[in-house]
């Protein structure tokens, strides 16, 4: 039920994708949903997608105009509802072994490049995406990969393309700069402005000498 009402929802083109989620509740499309794909096979198996090194849900970048294109990876696992470890059914490991589902990658997106097809089976399998973001425009852009509407595998992509702020031209960098490296960044002692006159500035600190012991003596 939760499935149909999701792949049935409406994306509204006024609102954000970020913002509205599946998008509005559609009750007579997901009625079709269910009395049209109920028999299918995928409909006792979800699918879990994972992407980059650190298996997010989905892809966020903030890239610069002039990054190159980046290769994504990303990981698509069946679930079964019925497990191939249950010993009292018997029935459900010819089910998970003939399991496959051929999948059609579609995206609208221009930026977004993958294959064409999937073939998934019982186990997960890999694919690469690749993105190609230094020729978008300064702004939030979005692409997504919908799914079947028997099938939950969908993947999300959002892209917040950040131009060059206005420090980057006032203070370009120097060609003899080398940034420094994590156990080299240290506190320094920032030195008094030269505006300021010599009144205003925070005078040393000193130290007072130590006093002489009282039985210590001095020849």
């Amino acid at each position: 039920m939760k499935r149909a009402l999701e792949n049935s929802a409406t994306h509204l083109p006024h609102v954000e994708p970020w913002a509205q989620g599946c998008g509005l509740l559609n009750i007579e499309k997901a009625f079709e949903i269910l009395t049209k794909y109920h028999s299918e096979v995928e409909r006792d198996v979800t699918f879990s997608v994972q992407c980059g090194p650190h298996n997010g849900k989905g892809i966020l970048l903030r890239p610069r105009p002039a990054d190159p294109p980046q290769d994504i990876g990303v990981t698509v696992e069946p679930h079964f509802l019925l497990d191939h470890t249950d010993l009292h059914n018997k029935s459900v490991i010819p089910k998970q072994i003939a399991f496959g589902v051929r999948l059609a990658l579609v995206c609208a997106a221009p930026w977004v490049s993958a294959p064409a097809h999937l073939d998934l089976m019982n186990a997960a399998r890999a694919l690469a995406l690749r993105l190609r973001t230094s020729h978008l425009p300064p702004g939030p852009h979005h692409a997504r990969y919908p799914p079947p509407p028997h099938t939950t595998t969908h993947l999300d992509l959002m892209n917040a393309h950040l131009p060059p702020g206005p420090h980057h031209a006032r203070y370009p960098p120097h060609p003899h700069t080398r940034t420094p490296r994590p156990h080299e960044r240290r506190a320094r002692p920032r030195p008094a402005p030269a505006h300021l006159p010599p009144a205003a500035r925070t005078p040393p600190r000193q130290v007072p000498p130590t006093p002489p012991h009282p039985h210590t003596s001095t020849s």
